[in-house]
């Protein structure tokens, strides 16, 4: 039964269609739109700005409704692309510029690298005094 009516739905746009070129319109705007039939309805491409429509019988009307469109959210990703790609591009120069042996401005202070070696041995003596401690256990034969 949806077949009749989806022709008639075609019909009726091919009709307007036509009807725009009799009022006067030029032959550019009556090949605005293209219709291709899907499962579920009719696919309605705008070939001046590329805009999609899915169009299908509801009760006795035709609605159209516009497609999600992910081109917008593309090229606004590949600008942020672009605009990171220069930027790390500059950074990548600026390094350069400083020679091979840069090491970088973020290096630990003697005070830092003084605080992460005593947290070192911390819990390398903490660590190995378990290890003794297991190994004493193991060799008096108290645990299995």
């Amino acid at each position: 039964m949806p077949r009749p009516r989806l022709a008639t739905a075609l019909a009726l746009s091919l009709m307007l269609s036509a009807a725009g070129t009799a009022i006067g319109a030029d032959d550019a705007a009556s090949d605005r739109y293209l219709l291709a039939e899907t499962g579920k309805g009719v696919m309605r491409l705008d070939r001046t700005d590329g805009s999609v429509s899915f169009c299908r019988l509801s009760g006795e009307d035709f609605v159209c409704t516009a497609a999600i469109d992910d081109r917008q959210a593309l090229e606004d990703e590949i600008e942020r692309l672009k605009s990171e790609n220069a930027r790390l591009r500059a950074r990548l120069a600026a390094l350069r510029e400083r020679g091979p042996d840069y090491r970088g401005d973020e290096l630990p202070s003697d005070e830092e690298i003084e605080q992460m070696m005593d947290r070192t041995e911390k819990m390398m003596r903490r660590f190995f005094g378990i290890v003794d401690s297991l190994r004493r256990e193991y060799e008096d034969g108290s645990t299995l």
